[in-house]
């Protein structure tokens, strides 16, 4: 893994940041030769407890070039860190807040099968307009569990549960019923 770019406001964990990036980034499948940024310009840092020996780091910025699409993605973190005296460092052993999560909703009728455009979904707080093949997207999600609603003239009103993990993309189809006329 390569550091293109680093600020740190505590030197001496350069070693756990490494550490936190390969923990976070190689099981989504970015490869080793991917770029990442880590911002810890705007971060604070608390102790969390003294036993075992933990502390909070929030707002973590981490960039990296996405492989699927080629476009850079944004993870903002808040990582509690323990001490572990294996290893003569801190190691991460929980993610906070993370905001990370990124959802594909395609809507369909469930009589014909067909795309429908121009419905409106909702995620959460947000919400966007179906495009031609009845796709909406979402990123920035966090993970907690979130309502999805699907609304369409003419149609059914239809609505499901997700919980997105910190960095997942995650695919969801839903099907409207025509409502009787």
């Amino acid at each position: 893994m390569k550091v293109i770019k680093s600020y740190f406001l505590f030197p001496k964990i350069i070693h756990v940041i490494l550490f936190l990036l390969g923990m976070l980034f190689l099981p989504f499948g970015v490869m080793s030769q991917a770029e990442i940024w880590v911002d810890m310009t705007q971060s604070t840092g608390k102790a969390v407890s003294t036993s075992p020996a933990q502390f909070r780091i929030d707002h973590i910025d981490v960039s990296f070039l996405n492989p699927e699409t080629g476009q850079m993605d944004h993870m903002f973190l808040d990582v509690v860190f323990e001490w572990d005296s294996s290893i003569f460092a801190l190691k991460p052993v929980d993610i906070a807040g993370c905001q990370s999560g990124k959802l594909r909703i395609q809507v369909g009728s469930s009589v014909t099968g067909e795309p429908l455009p121009h419905a409106v979904v909702k995620v959460g707080d947000k919400s966007a307009i179906t495009d031609e093949d009845g796709i909406a997207r979402f990123d920035r999600l966090p993970n907690i569990p979130l309502v999805v609603r699907v609304e369409k003239q003419g149609y059914e009103t239809e609505g499901m549960i997700v919980e997105i993990s910190c960095g997942q993309w995650m695919r969801k189809a839903i099907r409207l019923l025509p409502t009787s006329q």
